[in-house]
């Protein structure tokens, strides 16, 4: 197919080199849209609601025709070249080869997740093994670091990009021998949670259908996060617009969705926000267990977001809030972070607020040794930052992970240049807010700040990257402060970019249609999704594209 493709390019060369003709590609989103009158019988319905124009005349030789031949006889090379790219391997059949009961208990749930989102989305339930099929059988191997024990560790390739390799920490490799008798796609981790990302990469690549599963194309790379933190606050409180109604399998579901596209972390809010939950399944302190457990199950951190809204000069309140807080850390199955904001909410004195955070410290290490406290300067005057800088720089404290900028934080460059360099900076980004927030949507119409307020459904992915993209170089990755899951575009597009900040946009969510809709829909999703942004973009009146954005998105099955 590819050598016919590649012959009618050399072939189209030749009739473009002889016959001029005017090539135009318009956008389907366009305000003017795709008019019948000018497209006539050379109107192409690519997929519904995109469509090409080519309107061809011929005109007098001139000097542009070698550029416009030369285009045309590319156009047409690249066609024969997605051809031999869209060669696809059926894994429909295919056997997990893993390590079964000696594998760690991480690296089981890995295979255990692949296994349900796989079923879920296409009824086939794959069986695992620990030995690879002797016949023509697709093979899937999952395994974290070979250790030279597994019956078939001898038989990764040696083209495989991670042979002889150690991977870092949640890195991973893939490797797929499509042209054997019996295709074999290889999936190496850097540790257990590594394992997950992994998988994660397979649910968002691969093509999923009632009844089959296939490959694309022949993989073989390495991966690895740009980023160490990578999370996202699912507080469980009232003020919540969705998970406060939520059960701990909903919060399951989605903490495990959010680790496929390369999450690390996950923050709870236990305390704060003390009104009554009448949607709530769970109560308060069963839900604050039984979220450090899932990130326990998959190997997250865990993280509590817990302000202080009384004076801390107040000994008895401050004694309470400890006794409160011992029960957390006690209950939890893990506690990786403890942040404190040092204001919204909150009014106390760094003077105040550094000792009670030693105390809280202090709390935490008996259950859990390896957590630590993390402050933000959220509302501090700039004598008060300059208290907590100087004692910083004075004590060196063990108990302090580093800082947190968030809103109404001072300076990011400025707080990373005076902060010592063994603590790193935890961006806190608002993913949530429209208005009256941290990163409010630039020309945003006021009938839409007006109709829709601080939380619709926002995904905003252009924006989102260059917020994650002008200040990441500051911090060791982020974790997000989200409400609800009205903004989960604006997760995945975080997420994706902490691990590799020069991904495109637009692949991170053909990846997020792929693994949410489908992957007949992948392209439109992306399209809709990205033009629903730009229906945010300046006057209502003047943008013509957002009935063009409903038509689009109604065509959608």
């Amino acid at each position: 197919m590819a050598l016919v493709l590649q012959v009618v390019a050399v072939v189209g060369f030749a009739v473009a080199f002889f016959a001029a003709g005017e090539l135009r590609l318009q956008n389907p989103l366009d305000s003017e849209g795709c008019a019948g009158d000018e497209c006539g019988d050379f109107s192409v319905q690519c997929q519904p609601g995109a469509c090409a124009c080519f309107v061809c005349s011929l005109l007098p030789f001139q000097e542009t025709l070698f550029m416009k031949a030369v285009f045309c006889w590319c156009l047409l090379w690249c066609v024969s070249g997605s051809a031999v790219a869209a060669q696809q391997t059926d894994l429909t059949r295919a056997v997990l080869v893993t390590r079964g009961a000696t594998a760690a208990a991480l690296e089981q749930t890995a295979v255990q997740v692949l296994q349900e989102e796989v079923q879920r989305r296409t009824g086939i339930l794959w069986a695992t093994t620990d030995r690879l099929p002797l016949d023509a059988t697709p093979a899937i191997v999952l395994t974290g670091p070979l250790e030279g024990r597994e019956s078939w560790g001898n038989s990764l390739p040696m083209a495989a990009p991670c042979r002889g390799v150690r991977l870092e920490a949640d890195g991973f490799c893939v490797h797929a021998e499509v042209t054997a008798a019996a295709p074999r796609l290889w999936v190496v981790s850097g540790d257990a949670r590594g394992l997950l990302y992994a998988v994660g990469w397979l649910l968002r690549k691969l093509e999923l259908r009632s009844g089959s599963v296939l490959l694309t194309g022949s993989p073989s790379l390495l991966e690895r996060p740009a980023y160490a933190l990578r999370g996202h606050q699912l507080g469980f409180r009232n003020r919540a617009n969705s998970w406060d109604a939520w059960d701990d399998a909903q919060f399951d579901q989605h903490i495990r969705e959010l680790a496929l596209f390369g999450a690390n972390a996950i923050e709870n809010i236990p305390f704060q926000d003390d009104s009554e939950m009448p949607l709530a399944v769970l109560t308060r302190p069963q839900m604050n267990r039984r979220i450090s457990e899932i990130c326990q199950r998959y190997g997250l951190e865990h993280w509590v977001w817990v302000p202080a809204e009384f004076d801390l000069a107040d000994g008895a309140r401050t004694d309470a809030f400890l006794q409160q807080f011992d029960a957390l850390c006690r209950s939890s199955a893990r506690l990786d972070g403890i942040f404190f904001p040092g204001g919204d909410p909150g009014n106390n004195p760094p003077e105040l607020v550094l000792p009670f955070l030693a105390r809280l410290a202090q709390q935490a290490q008996l259950t859990h040794a390896n957590s630590r406290v993390w402050l933000s300067l959220q509302g501090f005057s700039e004598q008060q930052c300059a208290t907590v800088f100087a004692s910083i720089e004075r004590d060196r404290p063990d108990w302090l992970g580093g800082l947190v900028h968030g809103p109404s934080s001072p300076d990011l460059s400025e707080t990373r240049r005076r902060l010592p360099q063994r603590y790193p900076i935890r961006h806190y980004p608002d993913l949530t807010h429209c208005v009256r927030c941290q990163y409010p949507v630039p020309w945003w119409d006021p009938a839409f700040a007006s109709t829709l307020g601080r939380e619709p459904i926002n995904p905003t992915p252009v924006l989102q990257k260059q917020i994650h993209n002008a200040f990441a170089v500051y911090t060791n990755g982020f974790l997000s402060y989200s409400d609800g899951c009205h903004d989960d575009v604006n997760k995945v597009i975080w997420t994706q970019l902490s691990w590799n900040p020069q991904l495109e946009v637009r692949e991170i969510l053909r990846d997020y249609a792929r693994c949410f809709f489908g992957p007949a829909d992948v392209e439109a999703v992306a399209d809709g999704i990205l033009a629903l942004e730009r229906n945010w973009t300046g006057s209502i009146r003047d943008n013509g594209g957002i009935t063009g954005t409903l038509a689009f998105l109604q065509l959608l099955p």
